[in-house]
């Protein structure tokens, strides 16, 4: 049985998702990630965000974006006056908190490299 029917599931998209997908160039628009890297970065990874929550699927509110960047953004509001403001500071603020979400990882990586025994105990 030939996959390649499977290979075409774009062709199912809508003429915004097109179109907003376009206009990216493949890449989520937070973080720069390019989503045709990979079959599990186009098909799992990718999603379209609202900028602005609750105000439509315009193609004017819509963005590419990672899976990682649409978890950290959510329904969050942005300032801006302009799609452009929108996204940059959208941006911004994922980047601290990646950046935020590194130290937190240091920390938590060379505590259980070390070995050192502590934390909760888990009780049944």
């Amino acid at each position: 049985m030939s996959d390649l029917p499977h290979l075409a599931m774009s062709k199912n998209w809508y003429a915004w998702e097109i179109a907003v997908y376009r206009r990216a160039k493949g890449n989520c628009e937070y973080c720069d990630k390019y989503l045709m890297a990979s079959s599990d970065s186009f098909y799992y990874d990718r999603h379209f965000d609202h900028i602005r929550p609750d105000e439509g699927n315009g193609v004017e509110n819509m963005a590419v974006a990672c899976k990682t960047c649409n978890f950290i953004k959510r329904d969050q509001k942005f300032a801006g006056s302009s799609r452009v403001e929108i996204i940059a500071n959208a941006r911004a603020y994922i980047r601290s908190v990646r950046e935020r979400n590194d130290r937190r990882l240091a920390v938590d990586k060379a505590w259980f490299e070390s070995g050192e025994q502590g934390g909760r105990v888990a009780t049944t």
